[in-house]
């Protein structure tokens, strides 16, 4: 029984091991040097207006980088800071956004020499939008599952509330 017991143990943590290997080579960008997902997040609040963070990391060949609405328009951003090491390029781009329809924005990254796009998405919550002057709130929040997007949000909002 204990031999039993200790197999399928170990196949368990195996199989774990394995998943978190495959899950690190997928997200950190080094397989085909396809860019991950970008990681997104909120990085400040003002009155009326949320400023938003996109990280594109160990990218190659160099994407472009642009944070859309909903309705797929590109919105104006920063000038993107850019490191370059090894090949590989680490991409940050930040721009600030106003309430709309969805308050839904997409960070793109897009390698058309390697015909590959990705994308991630964050919703920011409308209370943001509202009379929050000078929070500063830093979150980087990977925003790829909708749990983790209402942690964040919850979050922000308790910031909010706090401020007001």
């Amino acid at each position: 029984m204990f031999s039993s017991v200790f197999k399928t143990k170990t196949l368990q943590l195996l199989f774990l091991c394995l998943f978190l290997l495959t899950v690190t080579a997928v997200t950190t960008g080094h397989e085909n040097g396809a860019a991950p997902k970008p990681f997104v997040g909120i990085l400040n609040i003002t009155q009326y207006r949320v400023q938003l963070k996109c990280e594109v990391r160990g990218a190659a060949p160099k994407p472009r980088v642009e944070w859309r609405d909903s309705d797929g328009n590109i919105l104006h951003a920063e000038e993107p800071q850019v490191s370059h090491r090894d090949g590989r390029y680490d991409i940050t781009l930040l721009t600030t956004v106003t309430r709309t329809n969805t308050n839904l924005f997409h960070c793109v990254a897009t390698q058309e020499e390697i015909g590959h796009v990705t994308e991630e998405e964050i919703h920011v919550p409308d209370q943001l939008f509202e009379s929050c002057d000078g929070v500063g709130v830093i979150v980087s929040v990977l925003a790829s599952g909708f749990s983790v997007t209402v942690f964040a949000s919850l979050l922000l909002f308790s910031a909010c509330i706090k401020c007001c």
